[in-house]
């Protein structure tokens, strides 16, 4: 890439947003400033992946579950459920109808169906699904156990009981840990660096080892909504990829000439041949013999 290039680049991007690297990795050039940009867009663009994924199993799950009990319009049935002010406030931007980018008081006819609510509320709404406040006698550990089927349970107890704890300290554990994934992507939305904070007390020694636990820490979640998709994710090269982005962690004083952004994809591809997976003439990437994956260079 040539210097007017970087220039150009240079002037469409924040100072503030540009020196985090420069100033975390002690970087001496522009080349290498934004080398160390591209990488972080990239690990944040990996992890992104993981966790459009969850919501859409999440927000699934809870509707699957809940459904059978109180009904396919549970979220705006004021019968069965109690909603927070701002979540009410999501659920009627979808329900009435808008004039000059403002809502009006007239309810969209006919009213949408569940499945056109669902799809419309953010993951903002699922990642705080536990402060609405079921009624009619039902509570959140009755449908815990079927929302996360395959949640790792620690301790005496599994199932019911172990959500129907006296103090609830495992429900709001599963409340700040859904909420550090929205946390996390805000900030990916936002173009905020995900390796900058750590999360639930973690303590990094450095920037990879706290990469790595971010990433645990969202995959714990995909497991426990679908062992199904947990495999299918861990023998993808998405994953392959994300654990090489996070390898190339840049140290401090790293000298990349641009070539992260040039050859990246071709390193990675040599990388993987090396290990488990290979990539064929038909670009299928492939572990064991299994197609995992298709892979594309743009």
């Amino acid at each position: 890439m040539q210097a007017l290039e970087i220039d150009d680049i240079f002037s469409k991007l924040s100072t503030v947003r540009l020196d985090t690297y420069k100033n975390q990795f002690n970087l001496q050039n522009s080349s290498d400033t934004y080398a160390a940009y591209c990488w972080g867009e990239a690990v944040s663009g990996s992890i992104f992946k993981i966790i459009s994924v969850i919501e859409i199993l999440l927000r699934n799950s809870i509707h699957n579950s809940l459904k059978p009990s109180l009904g396919k319009k549970w979220m705006i049935d004021e019968q069965k459920t109690r909603l927070t002010d701002h979540q009410q406030d999501k659920i009627n931007n979808i329900l009435y109808e808008k004039k000059y980018g403002k809502r009006t008081r007239k309810r969209v006819d006919p009213t949408p169906n569940e499945n056109t609510i669902i799809a419309k509320l953010s993951f903002g709404f699922w990642s705080h699904f536990l402060d609405i406040k079921l009624l009619d006698g039902k509570t959140w550990d009755i449908y815990l156990p079927d929302i996360f089927n395959n949640y790792t349970y620690v301790g005496r107890y599994n199932g019911q009981k172990f959500w129907k704890d006296r103090d609830k300290k495992n429900i709001y554990a599963l409340k700040d840990r859904l909420r550090d994934i929205n946390e996390i992507r805000n900030r990916i939305a936002h173009h905020e660096p995900v390796w900058k904070k750590s999360y639930e007390g973690y303590q990094p020694q450095n920037i990879s080892d706290n990469l790595n636990n971010t990433v645990s820490l969202i995959l714990d979640v995909l497991k426990w909504l679908s062992a199904s998709f947990y495999q299918r994710y861990i023998k993808s090269y998405h994953y392959e990829y994300l654990k090489y982005l996070v390898k190339k962690t840049p140290k401090v004083g790293f000298n990349y000439h641009n070539d992260f952004i040039e050859v990246e994809i071709d390193t990675f591809i040599t990388s993987i041949r090396e290990s488990k997976s290979v990539l064929n003439k038909n670009h299928v990437l492939t572990a064991e013999s299994s197609p995992i994956g298709y892979f594309v260079k743009l």
